[in-house]
């Protein structure tokens, strides 16, 4: 899952003192200032409601959106753009996408209320599930293992007894799309929906006719067009090269399975 990808490469983050030098994982500005790249690329990208400096745990989830699908499939994925893990949580259950069970891809949600009754909350993603755990990734916690830490300094791997009382459940998006149809050779095709297709038919396996991966260059090349034909034969489809109606809905069918299987 190209989000969970997206996420193991910045293991190892450490936030900045201050709003310079935010590239590197440690780097010379290494502090507790609350100041990360993360939140940078979001004002970029988006604007309000993201800031620097403040704490940043759904921050960084975000961000992992948005590096993965972009900003308005990212968008699509979140329903909103927010730094609080309770309006994140509250726009899930809102779509009926807020669940007691884990799966992989999931928004974890922490939540626990200290001595004086104030309400705490704290995220990540879920990169992995076993019957007794679940193993996540998080931005602004600590590397201790098994203990929420609502605002630590970095990103780190974490696990979680699937029964920790303090997870109070996980959004789920809707991770499954295909591109919007029709595309084919020889057509003013909209690139990103070409990317998309591109990236679809990577990540499963299909090729070009010399056994190449496709660039993701959003142009329905003759190479795209093999890559196609190489999906609809396997699917026994019209092999027409062109991406239609039914090989967008083959394409939608299969990534769901692909997806549930990510799930197990």
């Amino acid at each position: 899952m190209k989000v969970l990808r997206i996420a193991e490469e910045q293991i190892g983050y450490i936030e900045k003192e201050s709003n310079k030098d935010l590239e590197p994982k440690i780097g010379s500005n290494a502090g507790d200032g609350n100041y990360t790249k993360y939140a940078r690329d979001l004002i970029e990208a988006v604007g309000k409601p993201f800031m620097n400096g403040v704490p940043w745990c759904v921050i960084f989830v975000f961000w992992c959106f948005l590096i993965a699908y972009g900003v308005e499939e990212a968008k699509r994925l979140l329903h909103r753009w927010t730094m609080s893990c309770t309006e994140l949580m509250t726009s899930f259950k809102a779509r009926g996408q807020f669940k007691d069970s884990p799966q992989v891809g999931d928004i974890v949600i922490f939540g626990w209320k200290d001595s004086k009754g104030v309400q705490h909350r704290h995220t990540g993603l879920v990169y992995k599930v076993d019957i007794y755990y679940i193993y996540t990734i998080e931005g602004n916690t600590s590397g201790k293992a098994n203990t929420v830490i609502e605002n630590g300094g970095g990103v780190f791997k974490k696990s979680y007894r699937r029964n920790n009382p303090r997870i109070e459940g996980y959004c789920r998006p809707n991770y499954v799309v295909a591109p919007t149809p029709v595309l084919k050779r020889e057509k003013k095709n909209a690139p990103e929906q070409v990317k998309l297709l591109q990236e679809e038919l990577n990540g499963l396996g299909y090729t070009d006719a010399e056994g190449k991966v496709l660039d993701i260059d959003g142009s329905f090349g003759r190479r795209t067009e093999e890559a196609v034909k190489s999906f609809q034969k396997a699917e026994e489809l019209v092999v027409d090269g062109s991406y239609g109606p039914k090989t967008a809905a083959m394409l939608k069918s299969v990534l769901t399975e692909e997806a549930e299987k990510d799930g197990k």
